[in-house]
Order: C-alpha cells, then structure tokens, then sequence
C-alpha cells in the first residue's frame, strides 16, 4: 500500500461529527540483508565487496563452489538469519561473480521456516532478479547447490563464488526497526 494511502476512517460513513479519523499508511522502511548477522552458516561468509555480472555489490552471502576430492562431492553450502517475524519482503540479486569460471552452475534454495520458496539457477554472466514474502516469518535460509555445468571429474577444483547482492528487507518501521536494532 503506498505511503499516503487511506486505509480506514472513523466513522466509516454516515453524518460527518465533530471529530474524524483517518488511518493512513506509511511509507515501508528497509534494511540491507548484510547488516544482519547469520546465525548459522556453513562454508558461506557475508559482507566484502565483489561483482556480479559487472554489477559491484557488498555480498550478503558468499559461498565458494566447486568440488571435492575424492568423490567429486557438491559440498552443501547454507546461511541462515532469524527474520523474527520483523519483515516482510526479501529483494535480491543472485549469480555468478565474475572472477568464476565459465563453466560453473549453481542453484539457490531460498528457504523459509522449513519450506523451499524459490531455487533460481545461475550460471556464469546470468544473476537473477528474485522478490520473496518472508510476511511472519521467523528464519531464512540461502541452501547453495553447486551444479557443474557437464560433467566434470577434476578433484579438489574450485569454480568461483555463488553471490547474493542488494538484499533488501522491507517492512513496517517498527518491525525494520527492531530487526536491525534502531529501535527496541
């Protein structure tokens, strides 16, 4: 709802008495994703500068990819936030950095308390543009599937970087607030 908006009045309708109220939206506020702190992660680091795409970005998420000795092993990469039920949309960019290697592949699952909401697909030169609700939501987590474009048997062979870019959380001012400690 744009800020501005009415949402309500009081009364509703009828003859107009001496007193009106209006309830009227306001704007949403939001937070940058790399300025909350992960509470679990695993291979996957937050914060420092790199390029997606050309795109230069402070990462919200970074997860080395590639595979492992001797198995040829996709290590499972994750990072979660506690969302406290503070937001209400997730805005991001995720792909490839360009220091990757061409033939690097990834998926994302993008999960929610407990549920997979979206798994883009990036390969190398493609981020992908993805919106989610996290409305009431209490933990997110970022799953990183490493998917090596053909096939590959090289061990111990790093492809480059999975990056999550301008991450942005939206919601009320208060709950923003409270989720990026400005207010109690």
């Amino acid at each position: 709802t744009p800020a501005g908006t009415v949402l309500a009045t009081a009364p509703a309708s009828g003859p107009l008495p001496d007193e009106v109220t209006l309830t009227v939206a306001a704007a949403p506020a939001t937070m940058d994703l790399n300025t909350l702190q992960p509470v679990e992660r695993t291979g996957c680091s937050s914060g420092g500068n790199l390029k997606v795409d050309g795109i230069p970005g402070v990462a919200a998420v970074q997860c080395q990819i590639g595979t492992t000795w001797p198995t040829i092993t996709r290590p499972v990469l994750s990072v979660s936030y506690d969302l406290e039920r503070d937001a209400d949309e997730l805005s991001f960019k995720v792909g490839l950095t360009d220091e990757s290697q061409l033939d690097a592949a990834a998926t994302i699952d993008v999960v929610v308390d407990g549920n997979v909401v979206a798994s883009p697909a990036v390969v190398f030169g493609t981020p992908v543009d993805v919106t989610i609700s996290v409305s009431d939501a209490l933990r997110l987590q970022f799953v990183v599937h490493s998917t090596v474009a053909g096939t590959d048997t090289v061990q111990n062979r790093t492809l480059g970087y999975v990056g999550i870019i301008e991450a942005v959380l939206t919601g009320s001012q208060a709950g923003i607030g409270k989720l990026s400690g400005t207010t109690p």
